[in-house]
Formats: structure tokens, sequence, C-alpha cells
């Protein structure tokens, strides 16, 4: 398991999920083997989350995306939508890489309300319009 007891990490996830706070994103980096901590917080969206995760690192991530829908009887009304990245980076250690689903359920304790889940090491899958092309397609 890993460690998430920082409580900047659950400030830090309650400050994206505010309508009160621009927050939009936050990044979880390692301070250790098991020790995770926010690397980084932002308001700059899936465009500025994206540029945070590296190659050599196991990372994990949450975004707020807000977007409309027009559908039928819905006039154009915005959504708003939570996506988190398991991101393990083409560069980083298999033992790193290996770890991730035990880490990721750790994680996953603070983190806990989003529309989709991305465990990747593909920058493909973590650009901007990959993300926000993947969470419109969620229906609920």
């Amino acid at each position: 398991m890993a460690n998430v007891d920082d409580p900047e990490i659950f400030e830090a996830y309650n400050r994206v999920r505010s309508n009160n706070d621009d927050t939009d994103w936050l990044i979880l980096d390692y301070t250790n083997n098991t020790t995770l901590k926010v690397g980084a917080t932002g308001s700059g969206g899936a465009e500025e989350l994206s540029s945070h995760f590296k190659n050599n690192a196991v990372q994990y991530g949450y975004v707020k995306i807000t977007y409309s829908k027009a559908s039928e009887g819905d006039a154009g009304g915005k959504r708003t939508k939570f996506a988190f990245i398991a991101w393990g980076g083409p560069s980083a250690s298999v033992l790193q890489k290996a770890k991730m689903s035990v880490h990721k359920a750790s994680v996953k304790e603070i983190i806990k309300d989003f529309a989709l889940e991305i465990q990747t090491s593909d920058p493909e899958d973590i650009r901007p319009d990959a993300i926000r092309h993947a969470i419109e397609k969620v229906n609920y």
C-alpha cells in the first residue's frame, strides 16, 4: 500500500472538486518508494496537467473537465466530469510500474469521485484532446 496520509492530498482533491476554487487539476508524485505528495496543482485544465506528467515517473493525476453538451431537451447545458489518471511513464522502472495497481488502490481511497479512469504509459492517452474526448463519451 502507498502512504497517502499527507493532508495536502485531501485538500488539493477538495479544491479540484469545489465550484468555489479555480484549481481544476492535481498531480501526485512519490517522495520515496511508497509515500505520495501533491506534486503540483493548477487551473489550466487538461492542457496544463498533461505537461506535468514525466516520462521517467509513476504519477497520479486528477482533472476536472467542463464542457457543453447539447442534447434533446437540453439547450447546451454545461457538464462537469472528473478523470483519474494513473501514469506509468514510458521510461519509468518496471518495479515502479509493477507497484501501480497496489498503490493506485491507496490513492483511490482519497480520490474517490470520477467518471473516467485512465491507466497508461502512452503519451497519446494523456493528450488534452484525448482526455476530453474520452470523458465526453462517458454517459451519465
